[in-house]
């Protein structure tokens, strides 16, 4: 038996299977059997929206229902979806067992369905980045600001919070955006998400003309370039990741504190990996790749676009 639970946050795993995002409720599978149980609150709003199976409701707390249903069990879990309460409340009358790398698997390939909202979200990104171009001036808050208020205006939700940053505040690879003004160098990280599936874009912007910085963002651009081509050579993401090292150091560029890419989809962060030691196959897969570079105290560079991999051929969304 399958339990998952919607708690006050999205829940990929929870969303992917029940095809429904309900707060504070649960989703159970045995079988061909489906069921939501979710809060007396919520029921018109579930027996609208969930299909192809039954809504249950509870009054007061859920505990009372589940412990009915799973009294004595073996049930299978998202542990990276369920608070500690949620877990010692579930031990108290089942036996939880976590599934979570295994739920996480079962959405590394992407249908035609969620590759077309993807697609949305990495279109509607790159639009809203191209504002980098007129952010200079701006307070690094400012512009973050206005990003959220123009992904409203297409119609999207932001996939996670912004990153804007200028100057050395670009070496840092994760960074709050805060008051200075934007001059000279802005690097905007950012992404929309349509019906909840993600995009995750990164973009560079010069003030004027800027040699060394230009010259290297354009190796950055050459790699991203060069790693979409040979993909289709490559299994896993392991394998992706090494030649990724070997094009960094053909480029003679140092290599950056984190792996060259990440899974995307539900989540921002999701399988595959692309760590050098990574197994997870890159057939069907869609991911992100992020070539960069940090100097501390100086600058960093950073270039991402959003991939799919057929298993014949790579295309950026």
């Amino acid at each position: 038996m399958l339990v998952l639970a919607r708690g006050e946050r999205f829940n990929a795993n929870f969303f992917y299977n029940s095809g429904v995002d309900i707060d504070n409720s649960f989703f159970i599978k045995e079988g061909g059997e489906r069921t939501l149980l979710v809060s007396k609150m919520n029921q018109d709003y579930a027996e609208e929206r969930f299909k192809g199976g039954e809504v249950a409701v509870f009054r007061k707390d859920p505990f009372t229902e589940l412990e009915r249903i799973c009294r004595g069990r073996k049930i299978e879990m998202d542990f990276r979806g369920i608070s500690a309460r949620l877990y010692k409340e579930m031990c108290g009358f089942s036996k939880p067992q976590d599934v979570s790398e295994a739920l996480s698997a079962s959405r590394m390939k992407k249908s035609p369905g969620e590759l077309l909202l993807m697609r949305q979200a990495a279109r509607a990104s790159k639009s809203l980045l191209e504002a980098g171009k007129d952010s200079f001036g701006k307070t690094e808050m400012e512009f973050a600001s206005g990003l959220y208020i123009k992904t409203a205006s297409k119609g999207f939700r932001p996939a996670f919070r912004p990153i804007v940053s200028s100057g050395k505040n670009t070496a840092f690879p994760h960074y709050e955006p805060g008051p200075e003004k934007i001059s000279g160098t802005c690097l905007v990280d950012y992404g929309v998400s349509s019906q909840h599936y993600c995009a995750d874009i990164t973009r560079v912007f010069f003030q004027k003309p800027d040699p060394k910085k230009e010259r290297i963002y354009r190796k950055l651009q050459h790699i991203l370039e060069q790693l979409v081509e040979r993909i289709p050579e490559f299994e896993t993401g392991g394998a992706l990741a090494l030649h990724a090292e070997k094009l960094y150091r053909r480029e003679g560029l140092p290599l950056p504190p984190h792996t060259i890419g990440h899974g995307i989809g539900l989540e921002v962060h999701e399988l595959p990996s692309l760590s050098r030691k990574s197994g997870d196959p890159l057939e069907g897969a869609t991911f992100t790749l992020e070539p960069s570079v940090y100097y501390p105290g100086e600058f960093g560079l950073r270039y991402e676009e959003v991939i799919h991999y057929n298993g014949k051929r790579a295309v950026i969304l």
